[in-house]
């Protein structure tokens, strides 16, 4: 992950060079070896590119005139990442996967407002506050809302808008036709990615072969999976984190209106696949509703928009 580095110059730009040296354990400063950045335009700002989520580094600078230097001290750094509105304490889990609690649309966006800052003008609005849901996952911050926005959505029409892949660029060769997929929406000075979830692998180099309504049995990781299944009351067969919550299928507004079969995410039912687009969850009040994985044509506009609000850290 990136840190970045800022401090204040005394003296005037070009006539000193400032050295930045870097270690996990207190730093030798009679003998220092190599720098990881040497500056000599008067910078007051580095990025290190290198260092590693939640590890203590140990920074000195060393500023050299002439034939004269001198070093600060030690200055301990944990490289920790901009966590986002809302809590940032985790209450269970890590870094790699963790939660962090909920907070109302009042704290992040209500659903009009994340509507008309994505240009989404169609579909039934289901819940105009929703509770989001914070989570971290593979280092990334990401926000979920207690169900969806919005019903009567299709997958194309959200593709249209570049709200599927979240990515600068057409996404994966499947896509239809090209649409930039980087929408993107700032709230109170952070800036966030707004995507579908991926309901079948992260990687989306693996896709449904033909469509499964009963539990999944397959152990690739997706983020429907992780960020879903621990909100419900229920406890799939593949869940890795314990319930955060304990809503039923119909408290996740998995039957409101224009609803009727699921929510959708990211992938097809395969690669390749022109017709119909993979769907997650359904209407029944058990576990493997919560589960469940169907599809419908990629331009029927029957379903749930659920998405995912992530944290650009860059």
């Amino acid at each position: 992950m990136d840190t970045v580095l800022n401090w204040t110059n005394l003296g005037a730009p070009g006539t000193f060079v400032t050295k930045i040296y870097r270690g996990t354990a207190p730093l030798d400063r009679a003998n220092l070896a190599n720098p990881i950045a040497t500056l000599s335009a008067g910078e007051n700002t580095y990025t290190d590119t290198t260092t590693v989520r939640d590890t203590l580094y140990y920074y000195v600078f060393e500023t050299i005139v002439g034939a004269d230097k001198q070093s600060t001290p030690n200055i301990p750094i944990r490289a920790v990442p901009r966590k986002g509105p809302g809590p940032t304490g985790l209450l269970i889990g890590d870094f790699t996967y963790g939660y962090f609690g909920s907070m109302q649309s009042g704290e992040l966006i209500n659903t009009n407002d994340l509507r008309a800052a994505v240009g989404l003008t169609i579909g039934s609005v289901n819940q105009q506050g929703p509770i989001w849901h914070k989570w971290i996952r593979n280092g990334k911050v990401l926000y979920v809302p207690n169900g969806p926005l919005c019903g009567n959505i299709s997958w194309k029409a959200l593709y249209d808008l570049g709200l599927v892949y979240g990515v600068d660029g057409a996404g994966p060769s499947n896509a239809g036709a090209n649409v930039n997929q980087s929408a993107k929406v700032t709230i109170g000075g952070e800036q966030f990615r707004v995507r579908l979830m991926t309901g079948f692998d992260d990687t989306l180099a693996r896709y449904p072969v033909t469509p499964v309504s009963t539990e999944p049995t397959e152990l690739w990781p997706n983020e429907w999976n992780d960020l879903i299944y621990p909100l419900s009351m229920y406890c799939p067969e593949l869940q890795r984190m314990a319930n955060v919550q304990q809503a039923t299928v119909a408290d996740l507004g998995m039957a409101l209106t224009g609803v009727t079969v699921g929510s959708i995410v990211q992938e097809r039912i395969s690669a390749g696949n022109a017709v119909n687009s993979l769907l997650r969850g359904n209407t029944a009040a058990n576990r493997t509703g919560i589960a469940n994985r169907t599809h419908a044509a990629y331009n029927s506009a029957t379903n749930g928009w659920w998405p995912v609000l992530e944290l650009i850290e860059a």
